[in-house]
């Protein structure tokens, strides 16, 4: 037991160190619960339990039950993207349910997301990425190193010359004329 509890006290050492890397995940081991087979992976900051549901059907969904390794309730949009790349597929759509209260769980600060190899019939219908902020006034934060995309300088280019656009076709200045609905 005394190994056990040394290697919980060492990741969360390593997970409150802000500089700690993000490592790739690992399969760490296959097990089931009351859920069903899973395969558990572990990095440098999170540990997830990877659930592959084959519906009647034949679709798949995979279930990612996300926590940290310092078991708080940190939950990091960017963090969770790269799981969902990592551990689903980067053209693979995930969704996080917030349940009518008669089906809430919240037991442990751990997140659930459902993965789905297609895409859904809501979200966005591009890709805007970008770390200077689109709405004037607004905050962006940087980019971690374990996040920033690979396309970084296209992505900026393409939000700049969506701008533009919307400057010619519409005559605003920036975003924040379309989503301002201050009196």
């Amino acid at each position: 037991m005394a190994g056990r509890a040394e290697r919980r006290r060492a990741a969360r050492r390593a997970q409150h160190d802000a500089a700690a890397a993000w490592t790739p995940f690992e399969r760490v081991r296959a097990d089931h619960d009351a859920t069903g087979a899973f395969e558990l992976y572990r990095n440098s900051r999170y540990q997830v339990a990877r659930y592959v549901d084959t519906q009647p059907e034949g679709d798949t969904i995979i279930h990612l039950s996300i926590r940290s390794l310092a078991n708080d309730a940190r939950h990091d949009w960017r963090d969770f993207q790269k799981i969902k790349n990592e551990l689903a597929g980067v053209e693979w759509e995930g969704v996080e349910l917030y349940p009518a209260e008669s089906r809430l769980v919240d037991g442990v600060n751990q997140f659930h997301l459902w993965c789905f190899p297609t895409r859904l019939p809501f979200g966005f219908t591009g890709r805007y990425v970008s770390d200077e902020p689109a709405l004037r006034g607004g905050k962006q934060r940087p980019f971690a190193p374990h996040v920033l995309p690979e396309t970084i300088e296209a992505d900026r280019e393409a939000v700049r010359r969506s701008a533009e656009r919307m400057k010619q076709q519409h005559g605003v200045r920036d975003l924040i004329d379309v989503w301002d609905v201050t009196p």
